[in-house]
């Protein structure tokens, strides 16, 4: 996991990937940072160069650096 972002006690989790697809290795830290915040983690992002939103778990999805920027590519 590479950001935790933290507001009023709750967190976000936040893992940067440059490779285009997600696999499970992926999400290997988002999983275990939710197994250490329960209760406090709200939502974990994976953050990479791939072109589509990929839900990835119940609270956890990939986007697009452009689609979390608000680029338009």
């Amino acid at each position: 996991m590479d950001f935790l972002i933290e507001r009023g006690g709750k967190l976000v989790a936040i893992e940067v990937k440059w490779s285009q697809r997600i696999d499970e290795s992926d999400i290997t830290s988002l999983k275990q940072c939710a197994e250490d915040f329960k209760g406090k983690l709200l939502f974990s992002v994976i953050l990479y160069s791939g072109a589509e939103i990929v839900p990835l778990a119940p609270k956890m999805v990939a986007i697009p650096f452009p689609v979390f920027f608000g680029i338009e590519m």
